[in-house]
């Protein structure tokens, strides 16, 4: 993935906490495994069920193109 190869950059991937109920009430599965399992190495993960850490952590991202 060129993302990856790109030295410029960090890969995260932020994912649903664990035992996370969608809207529905069912459990959020998401596809973090479909997408890691395409991507060497997986990327780190970030999951937190907090909306404060979650807003905290998304705000000190660096979204800027390299």
């Amino acid at each position: 993935m060129k993302v990856q190869k790109n030295k410029n950059l960090s890969l995260v991937a932020i994912v649903p906490p664990k035992d996370f109920l969608s809207g529905s009430r069912a459990l959020e599965r998401g596809v973090y495994g479909q997408v890691a399992g395409r991507l060497n190495p997986p990327p780190p993960v970030f999951a937190n069920n907090d909306l404060l850490r979650v807003a905290a952590f998304l705000k000190g991202l660096d979204l800027s193109s390299a």
